[in-house]
Order: C-alpha cells, then sequence, then structure tokens
C-alpha cells in the first residue's frame, strides 16, 4: 500500500505502464469535474468509478482484487480507509472472476484518515475497507482508479 499526497503521486511513476497512464490521468485531470459515474481512461486496462456517498459508522467488509490495484482519491469530505493483508484475513464470498473481488472479514492492521489531496493505492495483497467514518455519518465525494495489473488468461 502507498498512502501521500495527490500532488506527489507523480513519484512512484515508472512502477507498471498502466499505473503511469493513470498517473498521467490524475496530473492532467480533476476527477472531480466528473460526475458520479464510471469512465475509460484506457478501456479495461485504466478506468475511473467516481462516487458520491455517506460514509458507515463501522465497516465490517473487506474488499481485495486479483487483476486490478486501486488508486482511491478524496476530494470533499472525510472517510477512514481500513486495510489488512488478505492472507490474514478470513475469507468471506470466495472470489469473482467477473468482479476481480474477494470479500474478507477481520481486523484492520492500519486505518488512514483519508481527507481532501490524500490518495491511497491498494495493490492486490492489501485487501481495503472504505467509506468508515470518522464519527458521524459524512457526505464524501470520491475516486477510484481501477489499474489492470495482470492480462486476462488466455
Amino acid at each position: 500500500m502507498i498512502l501521500g499526497k495527490l500532488k506527489n503521486i507523480g513519484r512512484y511513476a515508472g512502477l507498471y505502464a498502466n499505473l503511469d497512464k493513470a498517473i498521467r490521468f490524475l496530473e492532467e485531470n480533476n476527477p472531480m469535474d466528473f460526475e458520479a459515474g464510471s469512465y475509460p481512461i484506457d478501456g479495461d486496462e485504466v478506468y475511473m468509478n467516481r462516487f458520491d456517498y455517506w460514509t458507515d459508522p463501522e465497516g465490517e467488509i473487506f474488499e481485495g482484487h486479483r487483476d486490478y490495484l486501486d488508486i482511491h482519491i478524496a476530494a470533499d469530505g472525510c472517510e477512514y480507509l481500513c486495510c489488512a493483508p488478505a492472507e490474514e484475513l478470513q475469507v468471506k464470498e470466495a472470489y469473482s472472476r467477473e468482479g476481480d473481488c474477494c470479500l474478507y472479514t477481520g481486523k484492520p492492521k492500519v486505518r488512514f484518515l483519508m481527507g481532501k489531496g490524500d490518495f491511497a493505492i491498494c495493490f492486490p495483497e492489501d485487501a481495503h475497507m472504505p467509506k468508515i467514518s470518522t464519527g458521524k455519518p459524512e457526505y464524501v465525494r470520491k475516486a477510484v482508479i481501477k489499474v489492470r495489473l495482470r492480462q486476462e488468461a488466455e
């Protein structure tokens, strides 16, 4: 997992070609200029999901991915993003290739307060639980950029 300020995300260029595409997009665009919805950046290789939602007082379910990493970008409002190594959690719902998602239960190892200008990159081994309130429900505007790391099996 990588945590930081969005203004510094360019430091992570060069790790993966698709991550470079996401970084370029973020350097040239403000995700909050987009309405809530899904937007292709490079087809299924890199795309953005824009969300508006209310945080929950307590989360219970972690999500994890195999083929994509997530870049969580906070814009308005604050939330906790809880993370833990997927291998240390209990599988609640088996991996679905169609949604590239496995659901887990367990205890967080990291609880990161995300506010305006913050980002978190969650790799496949980083199960994560977004949308956790900071004490009371709060309205959050956020983007998640999905970056494919693996090619489809042939």
